[in-house]
C-alpha cells in the first residue's frame, strides 16, 4: 500500500528536525573546539594540534554528513509534492498598469499623483542619509587601528561588535520602515487611479451616440424608399402580371404541380 502525502510530509519533517539539531549541536561544537584551539596549543598552529582538537568532535561530524546524505536518499525515495506558489501581485506593475487605463487625470487628482511620487523618492533619499550617518561612527571605530592592537582579540571583537551591532540593527529597521511607507503610498496612488476608472464608467454616454444618425440607418431608409417606389412602378406598368404569369408557368411546367 503506498504511503500517502501526508505521512510523507510528516517523515520528511520529522527528519529535518532531527538533522536541524545535528546540526546546530555540530556548529555548537565546532565553535567551542575553535575557541579552545585559539586559547590554548602551541602557536604556530600545526595540522596535528588542530587535527587532535577536531578528532573530539569527530562523532558529531560523521553524524552531520550522514545526515545530509540521509536527506538526499530519502528524498529520492519517498519525494513530497511540492505545493504551488501563490502568484504575488507586484504593487508597481498593477499600478501601471491602471494608470494607463485611467488616461489623463484631473488637476486635483494629478497633484495627489505627484505628492505620492515625490514621497516615493524622498522616503529612500531620508533612509540612505539616516543610515550613512548611523555608520559614521562604526566606521571609525573600525579603521582606528589603536583599538585593535592584540592584546585581548576576545574583548576587542566583543567591544567592537556592541558599537556596530546597533547600528546595523536601527538601519535595518529604517529599511523595513522605508519599503512600508513605499509600499503605503503605491496604494494609495493605485487608489486614486481606481476612482478614476470608476467615475468614468458612471458617466453616461448615450446622449453622445443619440446626437447624429447613424450613416447606416439613412442607407436603409434609402434603400427601402427605392424599392417601394419600384413595387409601385411594376404594379402600374402591369410587370407584377407578368412576373405572375411566369411564376405559374413554372410551378405547372417545370415542377409538375396541378
Amino acid at each position: 500500500m503506498p504511503m500517502t502525502q501526508d505521512k510523507i510530509k510528516k517523515i520528511h519533517l520529522i527528519y529535518g528536525c532531527i538533522t536541524a539539531l545535528i546540526v546546530i549541536a555540530f556548529g555548537v561544537a565546532m565553535m567551542v573546539s575553535c575557541l579552545d584551539i585559539y586559547n590554548s596549543g602551541p602557536r604556530p598552529y600545526s595540522r596535528e594540534s588542530i587535527g587532535a582538537k577536531l578528532s573530539e568532535m569527530a562523532v558529531l561530524i560523521w553524524l552531520s554528513a550522514g545526515a545530509v546524505v540521509g536527506g538526499v536518499v530519502l528524498s529520492i525515495l519517498l519525494p513530497a509534492d511540492k505545493e504551488k506558489t501563490k502568484a504575488v501581485r507586484d504593487e508597481q506593475i498593477t499600478m501601471q498598469k491602471l494608470a494607463a487605463k485611467a488616461g489623463t487625470p484631473t488637476d486635483t487628482e494629478a497633484a495627489s499623483i505627484r505628492k505620492e511620487k515625490t514621497l516615493r523618492k524622498v522616503f529612500p533619499a531620508v533612509t540612505a542619509v539616516l543610515f550613512a550617518a548611523l555608520l559614521i561612527y562604526p566606521g571609525i571605530y573600525l579603521f582606528n587601528t589603536n583599538n585593535f592592537s592584540g592584546v585581548d582579540p576576545t574583548a576587542e571583537i566583543l567591544a567592537a561588535s556592541l558599537i556596530v551591532m546597533p547600528a546595523a540593527v536601527i538601519g535595518l529597521a529604517l529599511c523595513y520602515l522605508c519599503t512600508v511607507l513605499t509600499s503605503a503610498s503605491l496604494k494609495r496612488e493605485t487608489a486614486i487611479y481606481k476612482q478614476i476608472i470608476a467615475e468614468r464608467k458612471a458617466q453616461p454616454v448615450a446622449e453622445e451616440v443619440n446626437e447624429k444618425p447613424m450613416p447606416i440607418n439613412i442607407i436603409r431608409w434609402a434603400v427601402f424608399g427605392v424599392a417601394v417606389v419600384f413595387i409601385v412602378i411594376g404594379i402600374f406598368n402591369g410587370s407584377a402580371q407578368d412576373v405572375l404569369t411566369k411564376a405559374v408557368k413554372i410551378c405547372t411546367e417545370c415542377i409538375g404541380l396541378g
